[in-house]
């Protein structure tokens, strides 16, 4: 039995198996049009190794809007429902990279969901997904912005000449309960206080 390595993951596999690898490890799968059948067979090689029958990627005319964004546009638009809320607020907690996984994983669910009641459950499961993402993606700008606006002001105020006193080690700028800790003069200890 010859065998072949896997040029994605680097593992040697009996050529029977290649097909089972990629889309079991690798997650390949087979785009068939509505009025085709799904042939189950493993593709037949050629005598040099490769798959005689091989998909090969095409020239795809770009589209603006593939489903997937169009499903994910109309999952945003959707209301969170009241009984979801608490769902909701614990989405808001996770990672915006599990978020984003998760979005993904449900658009392919969708789109290879036969019957309605099994598509009914995972589209209300992408709209929260896709609320709390955009939600979490709104505040990360807000908090880029933040960043660059606080950059952009202490650049300026370097610039101009400006001192912050928050990082000075001058004594006469420290303050403790509102009063300084140094009064022109002398030392509080000294008894000089303003």
């Amino acid at each position: 039995m010859e065998k072949l390595k896997c040029a994605i993951c680097n593992e040697v596999i009996g050529k029977k198996n290649l097909w089972k690898h990629l889309v079991n490890v690798h997650r390949w799968s087979v785009v068939v049009p509505p009025s085709t059948t799904l042939n189950t067979q493993s593709p037949t090689f050629s005598s040099n190794g490769t798959v005689a029958n091989s998909v090969k990627p095409q020239k795809k005319t770009p589209s603006k809007t593939s489903p997937d964004d169009n499903l994910i546009a109309w999952a945003k638009k959707q209301p969170v429902q009241s009984q979801h809320s608490k769902l909701y607020q614990e989405l808001l907690k996770k990672p915006l990279s599990y978020l984003v996984d998760e979005q993904v994983r449900l658009t392919t669910i969708i789109k290879t969901k036969k019957t309605e009641v099994e598509k009914e459950l995972q589209l209300k499961r992408l709209v929260l997904i896709s609320r709390a993402l955009e939600n979490l993606q709104k505040q990360l700008q807000k908090k880029q912005k933040a960043k660059l606006r606080a950059k952009a002001v202490a650049d300026l105020n370097r610039q101009l000449g400006v001192k912050s006193y928050s990082s000075s080690s001058d004594l006469m700028d420290q303050y403790r309960g509102g009063k300084r800790l140094v009064c022109s003069g002398g030392l509080p200890s000294l008894g000089k206080h303003k």
